[in-house]
């Protein structure tokens, strides 16, 4: 599982790999392992052959750095891939919610001393000790892994509106967002490759039989925290834009964050979605259930590292 191909100054999710690193990594696959594609991975499990040492490589959100940089070296290597695409960002030319968050309160040069918001029903205030951003807070929010303890105020801060906004909805989380902006008097013009995928790219990738698109929702919901009726509706929709771009059957499926309940698993059931996958850092046997199949994480590690994670995870078979 992958989310980025670029280099990000701070990254608590660790969901940047680089350019080089992702080469390094796909090398090391194409020479140890076989990379089939999800259509093949659900044959496999509905005929239950499945071929021991095979990948499939998942991309989830659609960023723009996967258009630019991931395609390539995937088209260059011969390996097909997929990408779980949550529909109602393509085209914003705006960034992810969450990654705005992290640029404001990471990286703004000064903040203003307090910050006070109506998130939901509660509201949330803080006070900031740490408003110019010095030297040394840099180093300390390039290095912060959750969920390692948050080294400064504004990492505490991040996290704990993070936290209160991941389980809203969008039209609840927008407001929100521009307040925090108008706030910090945050105007930053953010980079191409840090914005979802424009409508002619994302075109493009599904133009390429090497690749195929799942659903990732419509706006990346943690869809636990959501009534039946809305989960529904975040995948039908998300179902139906994709058909619509791609003119093909769509019935694969990434859970935003790796977060779902009973109702969500009933929902795929009902829809016939036949792939759904987890962030359950699990191997996929031919006996599990097709509605919950784990993926690893690809971290930013060069082709020794990534070996030694990889027979790590592998160890579990």
């Amino acid at each position: 599982m992958y989310h980025r191909i670029a280099s990000s100054k701070t990254d608590p999710w660790q969901l940047s790999v680089t350019r080089e690193n992702f080469e390094q990594q796909l090398k090391f696959l194409k020479n140890n392992y076989k990379i089939i594609s999800i259509s093949d991975l659900a044959e496999n499990l509905a005929t239950k052959q499945l071929e021991k040492n095979s990948i499939c490589i998942t991309f989830d959100d659609a960023y723009t750095d996967n258009y630019l940089y991931a395609k390539p070296l995937l088209e260059q290597y011969n390996c097909p891939a997929t990408f779980f695409i949550p529909d109602h960002f393509i085209n914003s030319n705006r960034p992810f919610w969450w990654d705005e968050l992290k640029n404001i309160l990471l990286d703004s040069v000064q903040l203003p001393p307090s910050i006070s918001l109506n998130i939901g029903k509660d509201l949330f205030q803080f006070q900031l000790r740490d408003q110019f951003l010095s030297e040394d807070m840099i180093q300390k929010h390039n290095s912060w892994v959750w969920p390692a303890e948050t080294p400064t105020q504004r990492c505490e801060l991040y996290l704990n509106i993070w936290e209160r906004l991941q389980p809203l909805t969008i039209n609840v989380i927008e407001p929100i967002m521009q307040e925090i902006k108008l706030w910090a008097g945050y105007n930053e013009i953010p980079e191409k490759a840090d914005l979802p995928m424009s409508n002619t790219q994302l075109k493009e990738l599904i133009r390429n039989p090497l690749f195929s698109i799942g659903i990732h929702t419509l706006t990346h919901p943690a869809l636990s925290f959501h009534s039946s009726d809305i989960q529904r509706y975040e995948i039908i929709t998300c179902r139906k834009n994709l058909e619509m771009r791609s003119g093909a059957k769509i019935d694969s499926l990434a859970y935003p964050y790796g977060n779902y309940n009973a109702m969500t698993m009933a929902i795929i059931k009902e829809e016939k979605i036949a792939l759904a996958f987890t962030t359950n850092e699990e191997v996929i046997t031919t006996k599990n259930d097709c509605s919950q199949l784990g993926r690893f994480q690809a971290l930013n590690q060069n082709a020794s590292d990534f070996k030694n994670q990889m027979n790590k995870w592998l160890r579990s078979v």
